[in-house]
């Protein structure tokens, strides 16, 4: 079986692709990269629910994306390398598609 193919590695990415798809989640994880302070209005400051916001924290913190330090969600390691490596090029493209028409 292609190493690509395997199950695990298989459910690992429809995880994170899964949860990076919600605008809300997307939102959180793109803020989270200088640092989103964990403060009790952080959810109406970027317009979700106190139950919208804590659940894509969670859901972002158990895919490995982001993490608690001291008083603010950062990116992980991993996190660090999808945005760096494939969210900003995707922005890019998704910016300069018009012009690819």
């Amino acid at each position: 079986m292609d190493p690509v193919l395997e199950p695990k590695l298989v459910n690992r990415l429809t995880d994170l692709l899964t949860i990076l798809s919600k605008k809300d989640a997307l939102t959180i994880f793109l803020l989270a990269k200088d640092g989103l302070k964990a403060e009790a209005d952080a959810s109406e400051k970027i317009g979700l629910t106190r139950k919208q916001y804590y659940t894509r924290l969670k859901q972002l913190v158990d895919t490995g994306l982001i993490d608690k330090y001291d008083d603010a969600y950062v990116h992980t390691t991993l996190g660090t390398f999808v945005h760096q490596k494939h969210l900003l090029e995707l922005i890019e493209q998704v910016k300069n598609s018009e012009q690819m028409k």
